[in-house]
C-alpha cells in the first residue's frame, strides 16, 4: 500500500468512524442536525430514503425492528454496499466483484429502488 493510499484508508476510516458515532449518539427524530426530506416536505410523499436516518440509528443502538420499520430498503442495500466496498478494495478481479458491478446487477437495484418508492407511498 503507497503512502497516499493510506492517508486515504485513513481519512475515509475517520469520517466513516465519526459519522457512525454521530448516528449512534444522536437522534435523527430529537436532532435538529439532522436535515428533513426535501421531497417529502414539498410533495407530502416518502422519498426510498425516508426514514434512512432513523433507521441506521436504530441498527446502530441494536433495535432492528425499529430499523426495519423505519426503512426496509436498508437491509438489502448495506449488505450489498459492505459487499461492494469489500470486494472491490480486497479482490477487484473476482467473480463476485464482476457480479456486484455490472449493467445488470445495477438495473436491478435501481428497478427494487423504484417499486419501493412506489409501493411505500401506496401502503
Amino acid at each position: 500500500m503507497t503512502k497516499n493510499q493510506k492517508i486515504f484508508f485513513a481519512a475515509v476510516s475517520l469520517i466513516v468512524g465519526t459519522a457512525v458515532f454521530i448516528y449512534k449518539k444522536l437522534d435523527p427524530t430529537d436532532s435538529i442536525f439532522f436535515p428533513k426530506c426535501t421531497f417529502k416536505l414539498l410533495t407530502g410523499y416518502s422519498c426510498p430514503g425516508c426514514g434512512g436516518q432513523r433507521a441506521l440509528h436504530s441498527l446502530l443502538n441494536g433495535n432492528f425492528k425499529d430499523a426495519f420499520f423505519y426503512n426496509p430498503l436498508l437491509f438489502l442495500l448495506i449488505p450489498y454496499l459492505i459487499l461492494l466496498i469489500s470486494s472491490n478494495i480486497l479482490a477487484p478481479d473476482s467473480k463476485l466483484n464482476q457480479i456486484l458491478n455490472n449493467y445488470i446487477t445495477a438495473l436491478i437495484i435501481f428497478f427494487t429502488i423504484v417499486a419501493f418508492w412506489i409501493l411505500r407511498n401506496l401502503v
